[in-house]
């Protein structure tokens, strides 16, 4: 028993060592998923290009910023981003007075190659107060980040907007996962303790990596396998041949071939079931949009087998969808609507809020002929100073 006593004893102290150790060489450890970036900083890390922080959920923007790019890669223009207090490309919000819409999504929502006003979310927003069912929009997106984080951003931030409608921007590649962890508050007094902190953090860390790397060499391989199984991929004109569009499929398989396999949809359903919980939990309209990549656009047959897969999840789940494949293929001379890939051009933003607007308007409870408040009409900081330039 002697023995029993000394050895707790021992354990203690050097418990209570280490956590003085941990204390003198951490700083604070973050308590919540949402960082004040402007008056804890010291708590997250911060990219280079200044806009972007490494929480313990993910990356997320700052909080309040204001960045020009020059020379954007996409458009060669110097574009302006602006961040609010909850870390949105937004206007600051104010009381709500017309219905509400939040968006997430990754850069095809967030738009960092358009001036704010030019982006699709804004233009939905500005196009609905010409008619009897006028909207507030909200663009909670970022670029680089996968569903799994636009659903976390939603739970962190995005309901204290208390939205009305939720519109969540699908992409083939929304399965992959940004680089974060997630530590979350710890139970009772072990919240407290920096040390406990630590080994939560390490032990996340190394689950997230370890998960990576199993997806990485089990998963993607199985991704293949069953794709190669399926439609025998061959080189050649991926426009002109299903098989060589499929052999593109192969080579994009981190980035956006992984939705043309049937196993990767067993990792995405879950997720979107997770939308439909907290839309009952919240009472909010949800609603989802499927954005191809350009190769489906340009192709001379339509080849839409991640459409169809998230179509029949979301009618198991009653969730209305809108795919927007179908009409951009009857768009003429559709490469004029990307940029890339999967990136709008102005011509793009302005066919994607026109539809955008309708499938909103036709699928939602809108309060009717709301009076557009003045401050949604007003520009947002524009005579303020810049806090970080970045130089592509």
């Amino acid at each position: 028993m002697k023995n029993l006593l000394l050895l707790f004893a021992a354990i203690t102290i050097a418990l209570l060592m280490a956590e003085g150790v941990a204390r003198l060489v951490l700083t604070v450890p973050p308590r919540l998923v949402s960082v004040d970036t402007n008056t804890g900083e010291t708590l997250v890390k911060i990219a280079p290009d200044n806009l972007t922080i490494f929480t313990p959920a993910g990356t997320r923007l700052r909080a309040n910023m204001r960045v020009k790019i020059l020379n954007e890669r996409l458009t060669k223009r110097d574009i302006d981003i602006e961040t609010n207090s909850l870390g949105y490309r937004n206007r600051e919000l104010q009381e709500k007075t017309l219905t509400r819409v939040l968006f997430l999504g990754d850069s095809i929502t967030f738009e960092d190659y358009a001036q704010e006003a030019e982006t699709w979310v804004r233009q939905v927003e500005t196009r609905s107060w010409g008619t009897p069912l006028p909207l507030e929009t909200i663009n909670a997106s970022k670029g680089g980040i996968s569903m799994s984080d636009e659903l976390a951003i939603l739970e962190e931030t995005g309901l204290s907007t208390q939205p009305d409608i939720v519109v969540l921007a699908f992409y083939l590649n929304d399965l992959r996962e940004s680089y974060g962890f997630q530590v979350g508050r710890l139970p009772g007094w072990l919240d407290r303790s920096y040390l406990a902190w630590l080994l939560s953090k390490s032990f996340n860390i190394f689950s997230v990596e370890m998960d990576i790397r199993r997806f990485r060499d089990g998963e993607m391989q199985a991704f293949a396998d069953e794709i190669a199984q399926r439609v025998q991929p061959r080189e050649g004109n991926p426009l002109q041949d299903r098989s060589a569009f499929y052999h593109e499929v192969l080579e994009q398989l981190h980035d956006w071939g992984g939705s043309f396999s049937d196993q990767h949809w067993d990792y995405m359903a879950p997720l979107f079931h997770r939308f439909r919980d907290l839309a009952e939990q919240h009472d909010f309209q949800p609603l989802i949009l499927i954005f191809p990549v350009d190769l489906q656009i340009y192709a001379e047959f339509t080849e839409d087998y991640p459409q169809r897969k998230v179509a029949a999840i979301a009618r198991s789940l009653d969730i209305p969808v809108l795919d927007l494949l179908s009409i951009l293929r009857k768009i003429e001379q559709p490469q004029r609507l990307l940029h890339d890939h999967c990136h709008y051009t102005t011509l793009g933003d302005d066919v994607l809020s026109q539809e955008i607007l309708a499938f909103i308007q036709d699928n939602s409870v809108i309060r009717r002929d709301e009076e557009v408040p003045p401050h949604l009409k007003l520009p947002t900081g524009q005579d303020e100073p810049f806090d970080h330039f970045i130089q592509h």
